[in-house]
Order: C-alpha cells, then structure tokens, then sequence
C-alpha cells in the first residue's frame, strides 16, 4: 500500500487476506502445508528480501529461503533452524515488527 492508499482508506475486499494463525506461537516447518504457512507467505512477500514464491500455503524450497533471508536481514539476525526451515515464536515477532516499522516509515511525514 501507498500513502495515498491509506490515507485515502482501504478497502479490504481488495486485498486477500489470510487468517491469523489460531494458536498464539504457531511454528511451521518446511514440509507444512495450511492457512498458517499462507499467512507467513503473505508476510514474507511484504517484508523478506527474497519472495517466498507461490501463496498456497505450502512451505517448500522457496519459502524456505524467503525465510531465511528474512531472518537473516533482522539485527540480531534470527535463529531459528539453520536454514530457513522453521518459523518460530521470533521469527513469528520479527515479522510482526518488520510490518509495524514498515507501516511507521510509509506514512511518515517527509
């Protein structure tokens, strides 16, 4: 979203949405397939310098790697796995700040 967007309002119906993991510390792993990897694919596309490809709620290769970078481009960098391979409790907070900071900087005023 741009400024304009928001400033203008958003209509949500325009943007899918996946749902919220149910459990307060989901952790997904490569092989996991559910609304819960989505809603991770769906942040990742956002916020990891590598696109976790496809948004089907498959955690394979891709999303493997879009992880890991994420987690890599946090400071400290995130370790969780060794290779991108689990999505915990702070890569899970990471993502949750990493889309706050993102929010902040775009309707800062410049």
């Amino acid at each position: 979203l741009t400024p304009a967007e928001i400033q203008r309002g958003i209509d949500w119906s325009d943007y899918p949405v996946a749902a919220a993991p149910t459990r307060p510390f989901t952790y997904v792993r490569l092989g996991d397939v559910g609304p819960d990897v989505e809603y991770y694919q769906r942040k990742l596309e956002r916020l990891s310098p590598v696109a976790p490809g496809t948004l089907d709620g498959a955690y394979g290769r891709r999303t493997a790697a879009s992880v890991l970078a994420f987690q890599n481009s946090r400071a400290p960098a995130v370790r969780e796995g060794t290779r991108g391979e689990v999505i915990g409790p702070w890569t899970r907070s990471e993502l949750d700040l990493a889309e706050v900071q993102r929010v902040v900087a775009m309707t800062a005023p410049s």
